[in-house]
């Protein structure tokens, strides 16, 4: 059986400590003013607006779930008029 070495030590003690703040910096709720421009990323879907305010925190992977989702829906919507431009 294999010994670890310092090195094997070393690396298992930064993974102990990355991983766990690497999961509480990213889930932590925080509070919405260190989302500075939310109003503004949010005006085209008022309803998503509403739930994050309602809440009244939002954690980093929230932001950016919300981010990833809101953007795919106005690419949608863009491809959508643009088919709808070439058809005419």
């Amino acid at each position: 059986m294999m010994e670890m070495t310092n090195a094997g030590w070393l690396i298992l003690m930064v993974l102990a400590i990355c991983v766990p703040w690497w999961f509480y910096e990213n889930y932590k709720q925080r509070p919405l003013s260190e989302f500075p421009g939310l109003d503004e990323d949010f005006k085209l879907f008022p309803d998503s607006l509403r739930a994050i305010h309602s809440k009244g925190t939002m954690s980093r992977t929230e932001h950016l779930r919300y981010m990833r989702t809101h953007m795919r829906l106005i690419n949608d919507e863009l491809s959508r008029r643009e088919r709808a431009e070439e058809t005419k």
